[in-house]
């Protein structure tokens, strides 16, 4: 009966459904407080992505929903991959601005046109590839799921599964097949791609386990994780740095339970970036009362990367120090600092 359900399956994946008005609901008229501006500046109201980056989500929204609606039918039902694929972008730029409007509700009852995006039916017949972008997929395992949930648990290990069987099948590949350099090559950037989803999947399942409250399982996780990334260290050098996020994230999590001594334990495993290693030890002396250590780390941590949340968050924890210390004419100094970054 599968075998002849894939025989009836069309070769490319039929999404026109996904391009029709219908899927989409209205979005409430959006009035910020001043002085955030209601429009974006002219020169990027037309560029989706710039829209997105500038916090412009509800003009994203719109305008990834109107692109949507106009994609040529036609051209979809005669298989077009590069439009497919495009389409799925536009979608996953649709969920992710609803979801910073915090309008997740809106965004579960847009999900559930897109069915199940592991299924056969999103995938090339003939090879079993799918056309779903992964950020989709791992975006909409929250969103259908209603937040942190068991549903939401399994959706990942499915995941998971998918990534796994990928990264064996290019590793077969490697293995068995004569290839050129550049085929070689191509794979094995395939190769890592793929294992680097498969170790971030495990970071999301963790964070979800803690969501439904299942702390024990989430650390059990996080600490297998970090064990395997050490035991195939010498096999695939990327799961050397991979370890200090599975630490960082562990002494996150002890943390979050008040175990400060077994927080402190796994931040200083983070060998790999003083700068969160420094920060999470530094938030452990915090936890513990200890102010003069706390603000000694914090004062030798690097802010200079101002692309980046360290600084903010160096400089807010400083603040604590400086208000439990009872220096408050020092305070406002670091508030402001927060409001320029």
């Amino acid at each position: 009966m599968a075998s002849a359900s894939r025989k009836n399956m069309p070769e490319i994946p039929d999404i026109t459904h996904l391009v029709d008005q219908r899927c989409f609901h209205t979005l409430p008229v959006y009035n910020p407080p001043q002085p955030f501006s209601l429009s974006p500046p002219e020169e990027i109201a037309g560029d989706l992505e710039l829209l997105y980056r500038e916090r412009f989500y509800k003009h994203a929204a719109d305008l990834a929903r109107r692109q949507i609606i106009e994609t040529p039918v036609e051209q979809l039902r005669a298989g077009d991959l590069g439009l497919i694929r495009r389409v799925f972008d536009l979608w996953t730029v649709r969920q992710a601005a609803l979801i910073m409007m915090r309008m997740g509700s809106l965004a579960k009852e847009e999900a559930k046109y897109l069915d199940d995006l592991l299924s056969a039916r999103y995938r090339i017949a003939s090879t079993g590839q799918s056309v779903v972008p992964w950020k989709l997929k791992l975006l909409a395992v929250r969103v259908q799921a209603g937040g942190d949930s068991q549903a939401g648990i399994a959706r990942y290990y499915s995941l998971a599964r998918e990534a796994r069987s990928e990264l064996s099948a290019i590793r077969r590949q490697l293995r068995t097949e004569e290839l050129n350099e550049t085929s070689r090559e191509t794979l094995e950037a395939e190769a890592r791609l793929w294992s680097d989803r498969l170790r971030n999947v495990g970071l999301y399942t963790s964070t979800m386990l803690v969501g439904t409250k299942d702390v024990k399982s989430a650390l059990a996780l996080l600490e297998s994780m970090h064990e395997d990334c050490g035991n195939l260290g010498a096999v695939d050098p990327d799961n050397v740095p991979f370890m200090g996020k599975v630490a960082f994230a562990l002494g996150l999590l002890y943390l979050q339970i008040g175990d400060t001594i077994s927080a402190r334990q796994w931040f200083t495993n983070v060998e790999q970036d003083e700068v969160l290693r420094d920060l999470g030890i530094s938030v452990c002396s915090i936890a513990d009362s200890d102010w003069d250590t706390a603000e000694s780390i914090l004062n030798k941590i690097d802010v200079s990367d101002t692309a980046s949340s360290i600084p903010i968050a160096v400089k807010n924890n400083l603040a604590v120090t400086e208000i439990y210390k009872g220096r408050l004419n020092n305070v406002s100094s670091y508030f402001f600092f927060t409001f320029i970054i």
